[in-house]
């Protein structure tokens, strides 16, 4: 054990001489100078990056940012609902452009408060499916959002009853149509 000390008594001599060399060293003016201005750019560096990052994630410059950590997540998670919500209006977008497509042949006022969204999917890739078949099945409920026209070959017949029309006015009145 008197050889593992001497090792150690030894190593700690060199550390505090190495020590005593640095304490002991001059450095000279312009290396000071130089030291500072590097010092000096990059508090400025530092400086300019906290600022762009306040202004990426919207903060106040007298809001705190030690734990940047809670910051970071609070920002990803505000995007990723921004961004949900840009998605899902592209994809109402989307829905009520491809139901314009049966514009001639649907009452699209009526038929669009009736319709089942459910069964209506529109992908990633813009495609809509079940509008036609939500729709056929919304024609065997309400015939009335069936657009008359003379090729119909009677499938909605045109009625001339007032009291037809009354219902009709007031079903449309009770779907906010009015």
């Amino acid at each position: 054990m008197s050889e593992q000390n001497l090792n150690n008594n030894q190593n700690l001599n060199d550390d505090n001489n190495k020590n005593e060399q640095i304490e002991n060293k001059v450095f000279s003016e312009d290396y000071v100078k130089a030291l500072r201005g590097e010092a000096k750019q990059h508090r400025l560096t530092a400086k300019n990056y906290e600022t762009k990052l306040r202004q990426i994630l919207n903060l106040k410059d007298d809001e705190d940012v030690t734990d940047l950590d809670t910051v970071i997540n609070n920002y990803q998670e505000n995007l990723t609902k921004a961004q949900n919500e840009v998605l899902n209006k592209a994809k109402e977008l989307l829905y009520k452009t491809e139901l314009q497509k049966y514009d001639n042949q649907y009452n699209l006022k009526l038929a669009s408060k009736l319709l089942d969204k459910t069964k209506i999917e529109v992908a990633d890739d813009g495609t809509v499916t079940g509008l036609q078949e939500a729709l056929k099945e919304l024609e065997k409920e309400y015939p009335e959002i069936v657009k008359n026209s003379q090729s119909n070959s009677g499938a909605n017949p045109v009625l001339d009853d007032k009291k037809t029309d009354k219902q009709e006015n007031l079903f449309k009145k009770a779907l906010g149509l009015f």
